[in-house]
């Protein structure tokens, strides 16, 4: 994560390069209103091993920085379909997301701000002709809706120290863990990994937001693999993921849960292997997560409702039942620990620079809500809520 020092010396230099693009100008085409810059510093660190025996032991440091630009309005600008196909990798503003590492010297920051800013420019005027000829043909249904929504100037810079890694105790935490699990009867693969990310991110606008965030997430994962004498494969994984080191699995408390998926390993076995099945299906607190999430999170993601590519499940649904039981279902970045253990997801600003907000998304069978970003969608009574993320180059969009 950046140092106190790092970020005062950076923010000086993105708020002045976030000006320049107001200035740019092509006869007879929109001229810029907004700009932004996001910029990440990563630090990651990795290694796994293999029946006691290191495979991998690899840190890293890279930064990125994406950039928007929007020209004509809030009103009415260059982006359509919610931007959930402004992610095409062989436009040439992605050549230039990748920023120095060194803070010592910020010319290469400076140059490559004012490479990306450049492309973004003719991109953002190539799209607004695109969208502009679009409408001699096809009626844009969401044209009355504004493209934007304006934001108040805010500033909020967090120092957070640098949690040190002892990458010599994780590297022997699973060389360790992986000898003991390749001990276990019936174990013919394994492999236990750590995995580490530290991230600060610096975002920087025209409406005056400076805000500065960071987060980290740590991981220990690990899997044992048999294969039956009828020749597939049946294995176990376990995934750990923790919001600093004091959170994460102790070998102790590694070793009990590895045991209890050794003991799943071991009746998978001697299953019953059955064909097509269709019925009921109870399932465990993760695994019916990632169901609903796929089920019906994605068609409460606000951006979907601007796409004409997207099914938009719920459009005009706003306050009708989309459930048969009365399940309340929300969506809440600031919420930070739960059950006793920290939210590896918890944020205070989106990556639009908008304060996150919990957002109700279903209340007792009924819908009452989506998730946001700074567009505005064809949903009554539904603002902006600071859902947008992104990665990389690509546009932020709505998402859990």
């Amino acid at each position: 994560m950046l140092t106190k020092s790092q970020i005062d010396r950076i923010i000086p230099v993105l708020r002045q390069a976030v000006k320049r693009p107001l200035g740019m100008k092509v006869h007879r085409f929109p001229r810029p209103y907004y700009t932004s810059f996001l910029l990440r510093d990563v630090y990651w660190f990795n290694t796994w091993a293999s029946s006691g025996s290191t495979f991998r032991e690899r840190d890293d440091r890279t930064r990125d920085v994406y950039c928007d630009i929007r020209v004509g309005s809030y009103r009415y600008d260059q982006t359509s379909d919610g931007g959930l196909f402004d992610n095409d990798d062989e436009l040439e503003s992605c050549n230039h997301i990748r920023i120095p590492v060194d803070d010592r010297c910020l010319n290469g920051l400076k140059l490559v701000l004012w490479r990306l800013s450049e492309a973004k420019f003719r991109e953002a005027l190539s799209d607004y002709s695109n969208k502009e000829a679009a409408s001699l043909t096809h009626i844009d249904e969401n044209k009355k809706y504004p493209s934007f929504q304006r934001l108040s100037a805010c500033t909020e810079v967090k120092y957070e120290a640098v949690e040190r890694i002892d990458q010599k105790r994780w590297s022997n935490f699973c060389k360790k863990a992986s000898l003991w699990l390749s001990g276990l009867k019936e174990v013919d693969q394994n492999f236990v990994e750590f995995d580490v990310t530290q991230e600060s991110r610096v975002f920087v606008n025209t409406e005056g937001r400076t805000i500065v965030q960071h987060s980290q997430i740590f991981s220990i994962i690990a899997s044992i693999r048999k294969l039956t004498p009828k020749g597939f494969f049946v294995e176990q994984d376990l995934v750990w993921n923790a919001a600093s080191q004091k959170e994460a699995l102790t070998f102790k408390e590694f070793k009990r849960r590895m045991l209890k998926k050794h003991k799943q390993l071991l009746e998978l076995m001697g299953a019953r292997k059955i064909h097509s099945f269709s019925g009921p299906v109870l399932l465990k607190p993760i695994p019916s997560g990632l169901l609903f999430h796929e089920a019906i999170g994605h068609r409460l993601e606000g951006s979907r409702l601007l796409s004409s590519g997207e099914g938009q499940t719920f459009k005009g649904q706003i306050g009708k039942r989309v459930l048969n039981v009365d399940l309340t279902i929300s969506d809440d970045p600031n919420l930070k620990r739960f059950n006793g253990r920290s939210c590896i997801g918890a944020y205070h600003f989106d990556d639009e620079g908008t304060p996150s907000e919990r957002a109700l998304l279903v209340e007792d069978g009924k819908l009452r809500g989506f998730l946001n970003t700074r567009s505005e969608i064809p949903a009554r009574g539904n603002t902006m809520n600071g859902h947008a993320r992104c990665r990389q180059f690509q546009r932020p969009i709505s998402r859990m």
